[in-house]
């Protein structure tokens, strides 16, 4: 299933594919960062980069800044 696909689903039909893939509560998450999250837990880790959207890639820049210990 592609980002495209996805994008078609109602947020009921999204919340159920997140669950299909076990992702903690996502009934908190908006359309977009659950669409980020499933992409995320069914995308090869080489691929991932390429397909996660630009909430995603802002999300693991905060991480990474927030592991290095930046303030």
């Amino acid at each position: 299933m592609n980002r495209t696909d996805l994008h078609r689903m109602s947020r009921d039909e999204l919340i159920a594919r997140a669950h299909e893939v076990a992702i903690a509560r996502p009934e908190v998450l908006t359309q977009a960062e659950l669409i980020d999250e499933i992409v995320k837990r069914t995308t090869s880790r080489s691929r991932r980069a390429r397909v996660r959207g630009w909430l995603g890639r802002a999300r693991d820049l905060v991480a990474r800044v927030v592991e290095r210990g930046l303030h």
